[in-house]
């Protein structure tokens, strides 16, 4: 319960713009496979995967760099939603939220350059 608790307060109360980065990246990724499922087409999941992994890049920025205090935010939130107070340690401080954050935008990176590779891999195939 606790954790539901937390994932709702990070969709309505994370800071803008790592919100709206994080709406962004399930909407495309949801967007993409609906479009794939619907038109049997590869394309279309490779470019809501591309489309999602911007968008992680851009969240994981907001949180590296803790943009509007996000990485506070998510720490605060964290502790909250154990019981814990907020001036305790816990391995989930700012630090690693924004190690969280460094690895959103490797993950982002990951997604946008694996689509592009095998879209690239796609034209090339089919141009020969």
């Amino acid at each position: 319960m606790r954790t539901l608790r937390l994932i709702k307060r990070l969709i309505m109360e994370l800071p803008q713009p790592a919100r709206r980065y994080n709406g962004l990246l399930w909407v495309s990724c949801l967007v993409g496979l609906a479009l794939a499922a619907v038109t049997t087409s590869s394309w279309m999941l490779l470019i809501g995967i591309g489309v999602a992994g911007v968008f992680a890049f851009l969240f994981g920025r907001c949180i590296y760099r803790d943009l509007n205090e996000a990485a506070t935010f998510w720490s605060n939130a964290y502790k909250e939603s154990r019981g814990i107070p907020r001036d305790h340690f816990t391995f989930f401080d700012v630090p690693t939220a924004k190690a969280m954050g460094f690895f959103y935008m490797l993950m982002g990176i990951y997604w946008t350059g694996g689509a592009l590779v095998v879209m690239f891999q796609t034209l090339v195939g089919s141009a020969t």
